[in-house]
């Protein structure tokens, strides 16, 4: 959530931030809370948050769970960034 907030902070006006997650090798209850409670804060803050980048086994735990119905996952960063708008819109690397 520190990602959302710093985006947030910025003078330029972050539109989203894309969560990169191709390295996510496991994901627990604890790192699927951590994803939807950061999504209504980045909604407050007008934020998009945006996964990308899902692996099969994360994108199962989100379907069993309903998650996928609040967080809309993309193929890949450039996918991500294309539907949100322009390249320069959007914060990455931030964690």
């Amino acid at each position: 959530m520190g990602a959302v907030r710093r985006a947030a902070g910025r003078r330029r006006r972050v539109r989203f931030v894309v969560l990169d997650l191709s390295d996510v090798s496991f994901c627990d209850s604890a790192g699927l809370n951590v994803l939807l409670r950061a999504s209504p804060e980045a909604t407050v803050r007008d934020v998009g948050l945006v996964p990308a980048c899902v692996p099969p086994s994360l994108r199962r735990i989100l379907e069993l769970t309903g998650a996928d119905q609040v967080l809309r996952d993309y193929g890949t960063v450039a996918e991500a960034e294309e539907a949100f708008g322009h390249r320069g819109d959007a914060a990455s690397n931030l964690a």
